[in-house]
């Protein structure tokens, strides 16, 4: 496992605090003024960095004024979150004459930004993303949807061209020229000549077949989407290229596949029409929204290693707990934790007005759902210069799940068992002591971690009244926003919803998990 939590931009803080032992008599000028954030926020950021041991003590002031105290907010999941990060975006845009251009989410990890995106989207608000693309532009999403088009239609010679040497096969640009012209030649797909390859073009017969293979067992699958994902990129050998570059950069790609497996597992959760294809399609519609062009008043997002020297007038910093920022593989380590505060602190440092310090109590990340407690650091700010501090700690400490064995312990490690070590397991995720617990969990819960937490989520869902619902009403969705009933239809124990949304048009969800919320 690379290990992610190196210094900032591969720096060693050691090069500054041994410096002058380095080159014995250097005079050191401290430059402790601050031009570009108010009182309060500086207050925060110096509150959170000297927890550092390993630092030199400099306490940063500004002649600036005191301004607004830094907000703190508890969502319930990342679209709660996102939800609230909009609605700041415009009240402030309405309130204050703020541009778009004015504001920066900032996050720890690129996948991190999908849900952003989404309610973004959702809400016309237009966004770029520094440093990276935008979720669905790159280029390891772009290979695991080409590899489920063509599970869906064998004869999409796009998709075909895309991954037939993804990852490499020895099929090179001649054999490919030479496979789309005797389809041309023959009217048949690409897909069919490479299949019947010891007829057409034997060279490439050996090299194809685990790929042909692979589609043919996939293509009439009855499997959850989320798993035919799964499947594909593993038999592919997709995933197993990636973790052989053994860098940053592969297990970055990873994640983001992890990512989409969290889009299949909230399409799979709510949507009636659970297909491939309606899946595709809306990706699809995602995707034509990313390739719009961005003009220059546009939210920006961008990972915290990207934010070094920027500044923005309104500064969100989103996903803010333990196993996120600071991240899971650097929790053991002091020197990482250190790290972590520092980069906690350029993203504190980056507002110069406005600073929203952000995160949930359950988090879908990665295709697995954890439940976290909110991260150290927001605890090493004192209470009385963050606005909405009780609000949100007492919205975390006692969440509904109080009854339950879960326990938070900053020191402990994760159960988890996630897709970057192998994509194969479809295990939910949550925080737990695990001082007397085997690797199964049996000690403590005499289940599994899947099983125990299913069982909290079905005794959420089967408190629902689904009689509560009718046509006409006025409904909330997370995700989706406003819209009306048009229709219910009821399906075993739970019921179809046909929904049309102000933003997004028509839906058709499962009642018991799109949390619908009525408004009227």
């Amino acid at each position: 496992m690379i290990n992610q939590y190196i210094g900032f931009r591969g720096s060693d803080v050691k090069n500054i605090l041994n410096f002058e032992k380095d080159f014995p008599g250097t005079k050191i000028i401290k430059l402790e003024q601050n031009y570009r954030c108010t009182g309060n926020i500086l207050k925060a950021a110096n509150a959170v960095i000297k927890h550092n041991e390993n630092k030199y003590d400099k306490k940063l002031w500004t002649e600036n004024e005191e301004g607004n105290l830094p907000y703190i907010f508890c969502g319930e999941d990342e679209y709660s979150e996102a939800n609230y990060i909009i609605d700041q975006i415009n009240k402030l845009k309405r309130e204050e004459y703020y541009k778009l251009s004015d504001f920066a989410i900032l996050y720890r990890m690129n996948s991190q930004s999908r849900a952003l995106e989404d309610k973004l989207r959702i809400e016309n608000i237009p966004y770029k993303i520094v440093g990276g693309l935008k979720f669905y532009e790159r280029k390891e999403i772009k290979d695991a949807i080409a590899y489920l088009r063509l599970i869906a239609n064998q004869s999409d010679n796009l998709s075909l061209e895309r991954i037939i040497n993804e990852p490499k096969r020895g099929v090179g640009k001649t054999s490919i020229d030479t496979v789309r012209e005797l389809s041309m030649q023959n009217g048949i797909s690409m897909y069919e000549i490479i299949k019947d390859a010891d007829k057409y073009i034997p060279r490439i017969y050996d090299n194809t077949r685990d790929f042909i293979n692979t589609i043919e067992e996939l293509k009439n699958s009855q499997l959850p989407i989320s798993e035919i994902i799964m499947q594909v990129l593993n038999k592919s050998g997709y995933i197993q290229a990636l973790k052989n570059e053994n860098s940053i950069e592969a297990e970055t790609r990873i994640q983001n596949i992890e990512e989409l497996v969290t889009v299949a597992n909230e399409f799979e959760k709510e949507s009636v029409e659970n297909s491939l294809t309606e899946f595709l399609n809306g990706i699809s519609l995602a995707s034509d929204t990313d390739n719009l062009e961005d003009d220059e008043n546009v939210v920006t997002l961008m990972t915290l290693h990207s934010a070094k020297g920027l500044e923005y007038p309104v500064i969100f910093l989103a996903g803010l707990e333990e196993g996120i920022f600071p991240g899971h593989q650097s929790m053991d380590n002091p020197e990482d934790i250190e790290e972590e505060r520092r980069l906690f602190y350029v993203g504190i440092t980056r507002a110069k007005q406005y600073l929203y310090l952000t995160f949930a109590k359950r988090r879908t990340i990665f295709g697995s759902t954890s439940y976290n407690p909110p991260s150290r650091f927001l605890k090493e700010i004192p209470k009385e210069i963050l606005d909405g501090y009780e609000d949100a700690m007492n919205e975390k400490e006692n969440e509904e799940y109080e009854d339950t064995d879960l326990e938070w312990n900053y020191g402990s490690k994760y159960k988890t068992n996630n897709y970057a070590n192998g994509l194969e397991n479809k295990v939910t995720t949550y925080k737990v002591n695990v001082s007397n617990i085997d690797n199964n969990t049996s000690a403590k819960f005499g289940r599994s971690a899947e099983s125990f937490l299913a069982s909290i989520q079905s005794r959420k869902n089967s408190n629902i009244d689904l009689t509560k619902y009718k046509v006409g009403q006025k409904i909330y969705h997370k995700k989706f926003g406003q819209g009306i009933i048009q229709k219910l239809e009821a399906e075993d124990d739970d019921i179809k919803v046909d929904i049309e949304f102000e933003k997004v048009g028509h839906k058709r969800l499962m009642a018991k998990y799109a949390g619908l919320e009525i408004l009227s």
